[in-house]
C-alpha cells in the first residue's frame, strides 16, 4: 500500500513595514502587512478610503527577531499577530527607528493629529496631519524643519499655548475681510515672528493665508490665561 502523501509545508510569510499614504496626507503612517496589497487594502479599509486611494511603498522587511514562520512580533516584547497592523513605536524603535514629536499646536490637537516624525532607513517620514493638509489646500504649504537638528522656528512666549477669545471686533473684520476661525487657527499655527505692537501690551504676529502674509494682533490675558485676538489683516509685501 503506497504511503500517503506528504503535506506540502506552507510557505514562510515574510512580514514587512510599508509607508501607506495617500492624496490628502491627513492620516499617512506605517503598517505592518505580508504584501504592499494587503498594507493598501488595511489602510483603505481601517480610514474609510476608497480601494486605490493609498499608495504604498515597502520601507524595510522586519528583522528576524519580529517574526515567525507565519507571524510578526509587534516590538520585542509584544504580542504576536498574523494580520496586518499599524505600526507601534515599541515596532518601529525595533526595527532602528528614532522617533521625534512634532509640535502640533491647539488646533492639531483639536483635529486629532498624532504629531510625530520617524527617522528610519536614511529617510524621516511625517505622520499625517489634517491641519497641515488643510493648511496646503490654502496655499500655504511650508517646508517642513526636522525633528531631529537643525533649524527650528523661533520660540514664542508661554502664552502662545492658551486658548483663543475672539473679540466682537475680529468677528467683523472675520466676515468683512472672508475668514474664519478656522483660517485664524491655522495662520496662527503658521506664525513664523512676532514683535512688540503699537498699543502697550499687544504683539503683532507675521503669518500667510492662502499664500499672501497676514499679521495677527493679539494680546494675552495674564489673569485669565487667555490669548485676545483683537484683529487679523492682509499685508502687501
Amino acid at each position: 500500500m503506497p504511503a500517503p502523501p506528504k503535506k506540502r509545508k506552507s510557505p514562510a510569510k515574510k512580514f514587512a513595514l510599508y509607508w501607506c499614504t495617500t492624496d490628502d496626507g491627513s492620516e499617512d503612517w506605517f503598517v505592518v502587512a505580508a504584501t504592499a496589497r494587503q498594507a493598501a487594502k488595511f489602510h483603505e479599509g481601517n480610514l474609510g478610503y476608497d480601494p486605490g486611494d493609498a499608495d504604498v511603498e515597502l520601507v524595510m522587511h522586519l528583522p528576524p527577531e519580529l517574526h515567525t514562520e507565519t507571524m510578526w512580533r509587534d516590538g520585542p516584547n509584544g504580542p504576536l499577530d498574523d494580520t496586518a497592523a499599524w505600526a507601534s513605536n515599541e515596532l518601529l524603535v525595533a526595527c532602528g527607528a528614532e522617533i521625534g514629536d512634532v509640535a502640533v499646536g491647539r488646533l492639531g490637537q483639536k483635529m486629532g493629529d498624532v504629531g510625530k516624525a520617524v527617522r528610519l532607513a536614511g529617510r524621516v517620514f511625517r505622520a499625517g496631519s489634517v491641519v497641515e493638509t488643510v493648511a496646503a489646500a490654502f496655499g500655504d504649504e511650508r517646508a517642513r524643519l526636522s525633528v531631529f537638528g537643525g533649524a527650528k522656528r523661533a520660540p514664542f512666549p508661554i502664552w502662545w499655548e492658551w486658548e483663543l477669545e475672539l473679540t466682537p471686533h475680529l468677528e467683523k473684520r472675520m466676515e468683512d475681510r472672508d475668514f474664519t476661525e478656522v483660517d485664524l487657527r491655522l495662520m496662527l499655527e503658521h506664525a513664523s515672528s512676532y514683535r512688540a505692537g503699537v498699543s502697550e501690551g499687544r504683539f503683532t504676529v507675521e503669518t500667510r493665508l492662502r499664500g499672501r502674509a497676514w499679521e495677527v494682533v493679539v494680546e494675552p490675558d495674564e489673569v485669565e490665561h487667555l490669548l485676545v485676538v483683537v484683529t487679523a489683516y492682509g499685508v502687501d509685501r
